[in-house]
């Protein structure tokens, strides 16, 4: 997405700020991936402060609820393989339902 108001193409909070709020889906689908790879890392965790801090509406709610269950399932895979140590079947299955669409 191009930011009318940004000379650049960084996820910063004004970048992110500008997606929640005027992005297409097209637009969200890139960020939505980076925020399933990794749910706590920076970009989920500007996002988490975006929300924390501004009412989206609808588009917040969807945020927040793709946000809250990517963290539930790494949350989820991480305790697995703490129980299941000694399978590396558990990362195999860990990247396949990450690479799943959610289901909402």
């Amino acid at each position: 997405m191009l930011h009318r108001h940004l000379s650049h193409q960084r996820l910063t909070l004004a970048a992110l700020d500008d997606i929640i709020e005027n992005g297409t889906l097209a637009d969200w689908q890139p960020v939505l991936a980076r925020v399933r790879r990794e749910p706590n890392g920076p970009v989920a965790l500007r996002i988490d402060e975006l929300l924390n801090e501004r009412d989206y509406e609808e588009s917040g709610a969807l945020w927040r609820a793709f946000l809250d269950q990517a963290r539930s399932r790494a949350t989820v895979f991480a305790l697995a393989g703490a129980f299941s140590s000694g399978h590396s079947d558990t990362a195999e299955r860990h990247d396949e339902v990450l690479a799943e669409e959610p289901r909402w």
